[in-house]
């Protein structure tokens, strides 16, 4: 929801101020526009992405020591279908995962912003399209499961092992 917060009027705001009559005037000043606001949403992305998961990881060393990150996650047998893959390397699997999903994400709130001229209103419309379904799936309603945006990982790393 921070990234729907935070990306959503990144340029819908220039389009309301009209920036974009100056910008667009070349190709280049366009295409390097659109470059800079994607730069701006991936890093941004990637530092709410290191902001949440290393203190996560620190507090799991921390809680459970590191002795078992290099034995293999089949161990458990909820992930018997990972085979050798060790501890660590699905932690990182899913580090990835999580931030590659996220990065789509912001772009995606990235164009919602682009087509939008008022901030409130790419607000409003990421906030619908992407929290909305989350809060009505957490509410009880299992049905909104298929809308929801897939950035836990978890299910769609097992099932790409269990197809293989």
């Amino acid at each position: 929801m921070g990234i729907c917060l935070a990306i959503s009027p990144l340029i819908a705001y220039d389009n309301r101020a009209q920036i974009g009559f100056l910008l667009y005037t070349t190709k280049a000043g366009k295409h390097t526009y659109f470059e800079h606001n994607s730069a701006v949403a991936a890093i941004f992305t990637l530092l709410v992405c290191l902001a949440v998961y290393v203190p996560h990881y620190v507090e799991m060393i921390l809680t459970y020591g590191s002795q078992g990150l290099f034995e293999p996650i089949s161990a458990i047998s909820a992930y018997a279908k990972l085979g050798g893959l060790p501890v660590l390397g699905y932690l990182i699997l899913l580090t990835v995962y999580r931030i590659i999903s996220l990065t789509i994400f912001a772009e995606v709130v990235l164009l919602i912003s682009h087509k939008c001229k008022s901030p409130t209103t790419a607000t409003v419309i990421a906030l619908a399209a992407f929290a909305l379904p989350i809060v009505i799936y957490l509410a009880g309603a299992d049905f909104m499961q298929w809308l929801c945006w897939r950035v836990s990982g978890n299910r769609e790393i097992m099932a790409l092992f269990n197809y293989n």
